[in-house]
């Protein structure tokens, strides 16, 4: 692998997804070593995506791990990256994911220009219900209607379910050798 994809070797995401393998379908040893096999071979992002086609794949054959856990769809989460909209959200967004410092107002993967109006916030406010919002001021102008953020949404959700198509054609011709 090289040095990039290291770094993905670190990510909680793909982490969580073998734990949850093993956890949910502990005896789909076969299955997960197979995926496991695709993983230790991934050169570059689209070999990636190919992994994590082979692990949402089995998966996604439970949508639920006996009161403990609920997998949600795509669309149905409550956290999400920024990036796919632009950094623009709506009321309806809970959490908003990957405002990472380092890629802020940055034109790169990932880089998010800062909603905030001021970034010097008064942690002293956070001790008090009534004024923890008072650090939280936003920029009007990222802020959509929901119909809009959901279309967007859709568009990146389309995408990926063609992606995942892809990447599952790729998986079962892998399997046949």
């Amino acid at each position: 692998m090289d040095a990039i994809l290291i770094a993905y070797s670190n990510l909680l995401n793909l982490t969580l997804q073998n734990v949850l393998l093993e956890l949910i379908f502990p005896k789909k040893v076969s299955e997960r070593e197979f995926c496991e096999s695709i993983w230790m071979e991934v050169k570059n992002f689209d070999d990636l995506n190919l992994y994590v086609a082979c692990v949402r794949n089995i998966i996604d054959e439970a949508t639920i791990w006996p009161n403990q856990l609920r997998i949600l769809p795509k669309g149905e989460a409550w956290a999400r990256d920024t990036w796919i909209t632009d950094s623009m959200w709506s009321e309806r967004d809970f959490i908003l994911h990957g405002w990472q410092k380092r890629r802020i107002n940055r034109i790169a993967f990932a880089g998010w220009p800062s909603p905030f109006v001021s970034h010097n916030f008064n942690l002293s406010l956070c001790t008090n219900f009534d004024t923890v919002s008072s650090n939280w001021q936003y920029k009007d102008t990222f802020i959509r209607s929901n119909f809009e953020v959901e279309r967007w949404l859709n568009k990146t959700i389309i995408a990926s379910s063609r992606d995942f198509e892809k990447h599952l054609k790729l998986l079962t011709s892998r399997q046949r050798l």
